[in-house]
């Protein structure tokens, strides 16, 4: 196959997608992946991806027998961006406010995979490059190649089993579970591959290095409960490591929903302290009242009865000049806590007025 060649009189293909090919559809007038069967570690998750339909997975559309070409599995297009690819825009990190409600949603698609009755579909193969996003912001699951169908009947031949040395092929090595490696597949390895792909788009080292250094050092400034997760969910012991991802879903949620509460609060809080901000320096804006007498003073000010070097009267006109002259006519504004936003705030007005301002603290078991 190559780009141009036009398969079963009817899909165009475009581009070459890893071991696919991007088609067009001169029937529907649609796009489509075009991917061999030999790619599929088990052909079966293909049958099954045509058997059920979730928005977050490709749906298998057909088949092709192969007159002229390889057979191949004709399956749905799902356009948007990877996850990889959002991350490059960002040197290699996507932020927890970010990430979280995308980890919500790829937990939730390996919950139904998990959870089909006697059927569980493992991914084997959870990495950055395989979620993608959509412009509605929804994650889809791509790339079922090294994917594995296990059942509870005595027919199944994955579970408990080694895998061969051609299954190993389709699988990301930097991601996979330790049991995984070893050839021993299970729920457990996609919750593993998703705690090491939350923890490479958190801090942007590449998933060696969060494989191989303290954990507590790489998760010290998420929240405790997100510490927690991908703690359990990186336990290098698959029968210690949390293996159900309803479960997951469900503390993801919650742990999104807190650091949402948490935003709202500061923000509130934010606005609430603009707003006085905004309101105190209105007040102090206001024209000051001008003092024609010494009774009119503040009692800390100096008049003509208590002499001073600062305010001397004039010998022709008797008026008087200096600071304590400037003081009196000058606002006043009275703080009882938050003595240094007072002076921020008198500092500004006397910016905008050219005015001194009197601030007096009045909180007097801590002047």
């Amino acid at each position: 196959m190559q780009a141009g060649d036009l398969i079963d009189e009817r899909y165009h293909l475009l581009s070459r997608r890893q071991t696919a090919w991007l088609a067009a559809d001169r029937l529907s007038g649609r796009q489509c992946l075009i991917k061999p069967k030999a790619s599929f570690t088990d052909p079966r998750v293909a049958a099954w991806l045509g058997q059920v339909w979730h928005s977050g997975l490709p749906r298998l559309l057909g088949e092709l027998d192969g007159s002229g070409h390889e057979p191949c599995f004709i399956f749905e297009y799902l356009a948007g961006r990877t996850l990889d690819e959002l991350a490059s825009e960002n040197q290699g990190r996507i932020t927890l406010k970010r990430l979280m409600p995308l980890l919500v949603q790829a937990a939730r698609i390996l919950a139904f995979m998990h959870q089909q009755n006697e059927v569980c579909i493992l991914h084997l193969d959870i990495k950055p490059e395989n979620l993608l996003l959509n412009e509605q912001d929804q994650i889809s699951l791509i790339d079922f190649g090294a994917a594995r169908l296990m059942t509870s009947g005595p027919s199944d031949t994955t579970e408990g089993q080694a895998q061969n040395p051609v299954d190993r092929l389709a699988l990301t090595p930097d991601y996979a579970a330790p049991e995984l490696l070893a050839g021993y597949p299970g729920p457990g390895c996609d919750l593993y591959a998703l705690g090491l792909t939350a923890l490479h788009l958190l801090t942007g080292l590449p998933p060696s290095a969060c494989r191989s250094r303290p954990l507590p050092e790489l998760v010290k400034d998420l929240p405790g409960g997100l510490q927690r997760l991908i703690g359990s969910l990186l336990h290098t012991d698959a029968a210690i490591r949390s293996c159900h991802a309803s479960e997951l879903a469900a503390g993801l949620s919650a742990e999104l929903k807190a650091e949402l509460d948490l935003a709202d609060h500061e923000d509130r809080r934010e606005k609430s302290t603009a707003a006085s901000v905004a309101e105190q320096t209105a007040a102090l804006k206001q024209p000051a009242a001008v003092h024609d007498s010494p009774a009119d003073l503040p009692s800390e000010c100096p008049t003509d009865n208590q002499p001073s070097i600062d305010n001397q009267p004039d010998s022709e006109t008797g008026r008087q000049y200096g600071p304590a002259a400037d003081l009196a006519k000058a606002p006043v504004l009275c703080v009882w806590d938050g003595a240094e936003l007072g002076c921020e705030l008198a500092a500004v007005v006397a910016a905008d007025y050219h005015s001194q301002i009197l601030v007096i603290d009045t909180d007097l078991l801590n002047p």
